[in-house]
């Protein structure tokens, strides 16, 4: 005797088969996406085939949109992590600079160094002015921007500087300490102006008061 199938239990059985093909390749592609370091697109992996399911783009489409998750997560976490060694005392931004506020400053000429391109040339940057002109702030909004182009940055005060320098002449560490402050690509030194003089010191051999100097490292 012959017994047919019936025609929607193979249908529901071929269903079932599918399902756990793609949740085994689904699940093979995410372990490969974390072996890779692709940790942006693992964590959104359903969030993004059901999108490309729903709009059924290309398979350059959808390789682009891949790619371009990542880039932003890692970018956004390199930028984070050049912060947060960069030790800023806050966060500030261009952005939020009132440059109506304070004519003086060039404002063109500060988007340009927002660049960073004075980084790569190795170009010194002195910002100088009476307190409360905002010269901490763009000393900041800058280090951060040469962060996000991609640098690494430090910024220190001048008194600081001068201090761990002096502990470390007397420790025996100074060259270890100037090779710590000349690693960055750009040193960032601010309230140049307010560093103890030495008493080794001249008179004049100083910045003018109130001064934030940018020290990119060649």
């Amino acid at each position: 005797m012959t017994v047919a199938a019936d025609p929607q239990s193979r249908r529901l059985r071929g269903r079932h088969r599918r399902c756990l093909v793609s949740e085994l390749v689904r699940a093979r592609v995410e372990e490969r996406l974390i072996r890779l370091r692709l940790s942006a697109v693992a964590q959104r992996l359903d969030g993004l085939l059901s999108a490309a399911a729903r709009g059924e783009p290309t398979y350059l489409d959808f390789l682009d949109q891949l790619l371009a998750e990542e880039t932003e997560a890692k970018q956004k976490k390199r930028v984070a992590m050049g912060i947060q060694i960069a030790h800023f005392p806050t966060i500030k931004t261009l952005e939020e600079f009132d440059f109506k506020f304070q004519p003086s400053v060039d404002a063109k000429l500060v988007r340009e160094l927002a660049t960073g391109r004075f980084v790569v040339g190795a170009e010194n940057v002195l910002l100088f002015g009476p307190p409360g002109v905002g010269k901490t702030h763009l000393a900041i909004a800058l280090g951060r921007a040469v962060v996000e182009a991609g640098h690494s940055v430090l910024f220190v005060t001048a008194t600081a500087l001068l201090a761990t320098l002096a502990k470390a002449q007397q420790e025996g560490k100074l060259a270890d300490q100037i090779a710590f402050y000349a690693k960055p690509k750009l040193l960032v030194v601010d309230e140049l102006g307010c560093a103890p003089r030495g008493a080794n010191e001249p008179r004049g051999a100083r910045s003018p008061p109130g001064t934030v100097a940018a020290v990119p490292r060649s």
